[in-house]
């Protein structure tokens, strides 16, 4: 679990950056050099406009028939993507330059409005491919590196391994904290609601912070109330073994299991995620009580279903018999809604706050070469919470709405003090 987390983590972190920028919060854990990285290769020369088409059409294609978010983009951005075919080929033969035809595959990818989707550059080609060749990757990924190691992609990014610079998981490392907790614990009322802080869910400090978090949690086990509280200044991508093993594996008195439907569109992806472990079955064999909690088209546009089950068991649990609430606001993405998610879906602590802000990683991406040997990155599945609404359109939604806004104090933090009187 830990190598499949960092290698997401890290490929998670280069595509949003090289798709949409990162904000303030996110360039606190990131290096300098990697914010400089240029997004586009401009070592692409001599294609003709045939086989600028030709990629053209082959995306288009690829695009109808496997990507699975096309309605969810519809309904939540008003891009009817699959009608804009003749606009986007009247882009494409307008392009002079091999760097301009990029630049409009680029922004054909834009309208899927997807963080994890599109083309691929020379610099970020570079490290992409120094992560999945690497000795403690490349067995685990093998079909994504037959992609990567193609004649014609190699070709295409004009790239030999003497260029490899080598992408040190140090570079992606938290430059934030340093020996300090990235929680704090307190007391909201004496005897009755503890509370749990965390700033960041990173890597860094999460066995320290576990000896914190336990040692606090024995004090406390006979409480009413656990706040655990994840509002703000988690928004960094994080690590869901964080809150794994300091959260859910002391709390927990029995094994806690969440259950989550992936459906794939097409079948291209099959033989990445089957490789990852994933057993995929003809959606067609759903029981139709299964089907009818689906949303929207989940229940009618997909071809096949995997079905994920996620269980943390008990280690050395403390026996705390109060009631556990997780605390979130909009800003909860990647570690920390996949928190939210989990709590929800499992019923292992009562979710309260606002609905997250629908930015996690929630499965591996996929490489999709086209005839030109352009490599595109694209999400490959659509994932249902486990009421049934699709997590990159629904979000996760608290179990109890309020607001959010951080008090100066406990007695005048809105959040805090609903769930004390709960």
């Amino acid at each position: 679990m830990r190598k499949t987390n960092l290698l997401v983590s890290i490929l998670a972190i280069v595509l949003v950056i090289t798709l949409v920028g990162c904000s303030k919060d996110t360039e606190e854990y990131i290096s300098n050099e990697l914010l400089s990285t240029e997004v586009k290769s401009d070592s692409v020369e001599g294609l003709t406009m045939e086989e600028r088409l030709k990629d053209f059409e082959y995306l288009y294609e690829y695009v109808i028939e496997n990507y699975p978010l096309l309605k969810v983009n519809e309904r939540i951005n008003g891009v009817d993507w699959v009608g804009k075919k003749d606009d986007f080929k009247k882009t494409i033969e307008s392009t002079k330059t091999d760097q301009d035809f990029i630049d409009a595959l680029e922004k054909m990818l834009e309208e899927l409005n997807d963080i994890y989707t599109g083309t691929i550059g020379l610099s970020i080609f570079k490290r992409v491919y120094g992560i999945y060749i690497s000795p403690e990757y490349k067995d685990d990924y093998k079909p994504w590196v037959e992609l990567l190691i193609q004649d014609n992609v190699i070709e295409m990014y004009d790239f030999d391994e003497s260029q490899l610079a080598l992408v040190e998981d140090s570079q992606y490392a938290s430059k934030e904290v340093g020996n300090l907790a990235y929680c704090k614990t307190d007391i909201v009322v004496p005897n009755e609601v503890g509370y749990i802080k965390i700033y960041s869910l990173n890597t860094d400090r999460i066995e320290e912070d576990g000896k914190i978090i336990r040692d606090f949690l024995m004090e406390i086990k006979d409480y009413d109330k656990l706040i655990v509280d994840i509002r703000d200044k988690t928004r960094t991508m994080g690590d869901d073994d964080y809150w794994i093993k300091n959260i859910v594996e002391p709390l927990a008195k029995e094994d806690i299991t969440a259950e989550n439907y992936l459906l794939m569109k097409g079948s291209y992806g099959k033989e990445f995620y089957e490789y990852r472990g994933m057993d995929f079955a003809p959606i067609t064999e759903l029981d139709s009580s299964i089907l009818d909690k689906f949303a929207n088209d989940a229940k009618t546009d997909f071809d096949y279903y995997h079905l994920k089950n996620k269980t943390i068991k008990p280690v050395d649990p403390i026996g705390f018999k109060g009631k556990i609430y997780l605390l979130v606001d909009k800003t909860a993405q990647f570690a920390s809604e996949n928190f939210a998610a989990f709590c929800k879906d499992s019923g292992f602590a009562t979710v309260v706050g606002k609905t997250t802000s629908g930015r996690s990683f929630l499965f591996d991406t996929i490489f999709v070469p086209l005839p030109s040997g352009i490599v595109i990155e694209t999400s490959g599945l659509l994932m249902l919470n486990g009421d049934g609404t699709i997590r990159q359109e629904a979000y996760v939604v608290p179990d109890i709405e309020v607001d959010t806004t951080i008090g100066s104090s406990f007695e005048r933090d809105n959040a805090i003090q609903y769930i004390v009187n709960d």
